[in-house]
């Protein structure tokens, strides 16, 4: 949360899109707009949520201090499942399924998601302690995705944002490659391994151009000169 706080308040801006856009023009636009939004939205965090992976144990003890360094693989292991749960649109998913009126669907597979949480709490935080609390909680959230974006696509086609989410994550992982070079060269430094991954991410991003006609055009009304 605090890695992408610049996207605090997306959620409910989403849900007053999706009204607007499935009154007027029914299940289509609202795929239309769910892929804008899911898509705008994992390739500005995913970037993010990689970095934080690749580092987890040096941003902790940056913000931190080192003698919380070790709970870096934790931070690293939900962040796996943070980013599955991103890839499905997982902050969208209950907007959408109150938008074309399947508020019952959502109840119920939070009912189950907290159930399995609960249970899976009982069963691995005995044996794995912290990890295992990370590994409930993360398997359940990534469930209750899981369920609400089989629910929403029987009824709108959301898999159109699955392509592009896909590039965003390879694009990420590329980028990642020069400061994890310099780490094993001993250049292990978390200010200069962002730098190098800002700017290498920056390079890959105008060299394949990944954001489409109709992605650029967004931008442009936002900013026109993000639109280039």
């Amino acid at each position: 949360g605090m890695l992408t706080f610049v996207f605090t308040g997306i959620g409910p801006l989403a849900l007053s899109i999706f009204s607007e856009t499935f009154a007027r023009e029914s299940h289509a636009g609202l795929a239309r707009s769910w892929r804008q939004i899911v898509s705008f939205n994992f390739f500005f965090t995913a970037p993010v949520y990689v970095f934080a992976f690749l580092n987890s144990t040096q941003l902790i003890a940056f913000i931190y201090g080192s003698q919380f360094a070790p709970a870096g693989s934790v931070m690293s292991f939900y962040l796996t499942f943070t980013l599955v749960n991103m890839a499905l649109g997982g902050g969208f998913l209950a907007s959408m399924l109150y938008v074309i009126q399947r508020s019952d669907i959502v109840l119920r597979i939070s009912i189950e998601g907290s159930i399995l949480n609960i249970l899976l709490d009982l069963v691995l935080i005995p044996y794995f302690n912290e990890m295992g609390a990370v590994d409930a909680t993360g398997s359940a959230m990534v469930y209750m995705s899981v369920r609400q974006w089989s629910a929403l696509n029987a009824t709108v086609d959301v898999r159109g944002s699955l392509p592009f989410i896909g590039r965003c994550f390879f694009f990420s992982l590329v980028a990642a490659a020069p400061f994890l070079l310099l780490s094993a060269m001993g250049w292990n430094h978390l200010i200069l391994s962002f730098v190098a991954y800002a700017l290498s991410l920056v390079l890959v991003l105008g060299w394949v151009k990944p954001l489409s006609e109709e992605h650029r055009t967004i931008l442009a009304g936002i900013q026109p000169r993000l639109g280039d």
